[in-house]
């Protein structure tokens, strides 16, 4: 909110915008780092740090909005396609799973940091070309992340790549047909 107040007036401060949108992202790599080092990195604390992102990259967008709308009009087909394809994985695990997903794969962490590159040129050089790289890698991880949820047996969190999808539908049946406890969740390092 923040970040939207600043770019309210059609404006960016310069170089408080930076600053503050390093920090958020700073902030948003360590607390995972510190989670995970705690011990306390649920499933409803990794599922919470998926929300922010997309809380964030909303005001994001927003202050995008008011700061730059003829960047908006210039790249509206390209983002409109990264933005579609974001729906149709958000869809694709209602759909199945019946909530969203949240595996923070590696295709997804590469779209944050495009992101996070794309948004910095932006607000602090009014530098576009780097919305190029954010929109192919949000739609490769939004690709990506369809896969995996067409892959999965069940919902699950912190899947880190398709291959690590394979192994737990594979664990999953071997578990079920044996009359097992329920599959041990393989995760990649996130």
């Amino acid at each position: 909110p923040v970040l939207l107040l600043d770019a309210w007036d059609g404006t960016c401060s310069r170089p408080f915008w930076p600053i503050l949108f390093t920090l958020a992202i700073l902030s948003d790599i360590l607390d995972g780092i510190v989670a995970r080092r705690l011990r306390v990195d649920t499933q409803w604390l990794r599922e919470a740090d998926s929300r922010a992102d997309v809380v964030l990259y909303f005001f994001v967008g927003v202050s995008m909005y008011r700061a730059f709308p003829d960047t908006l009009m210039r790249w509206r087909v390209p983002l409109l396609i990264m933005r579609a394809s974001h729906l149709a994985e958000w869809t694709t695990a209602i759909y199945k799973c019946g909530r969203l997903a949240s595996y923070h794969s590696w295709t997804a962490k590469l779209w944050g940091v495009s992101l996070g590159v794309a948004t910095g040129f932006l607000f602090s050089f009014d530098y576009e070309t780097t919305l190029w790289a954010c929109v192919v890698c949000g739609v490769v991880s939004n690709i990506h992340e369809i896969m995996i949820t067409f892959t999965l047996s069940e919902w699950t969190h912190d899947v880190w790549d398709i291959r690590a999808a394979v192994k737990l539908k594979k664990k999953s049946r071997v578990s079920t047909t044996s009359g097992g406890p329920q599959a041990e969740k393989i995760h990649g390092s996130t």
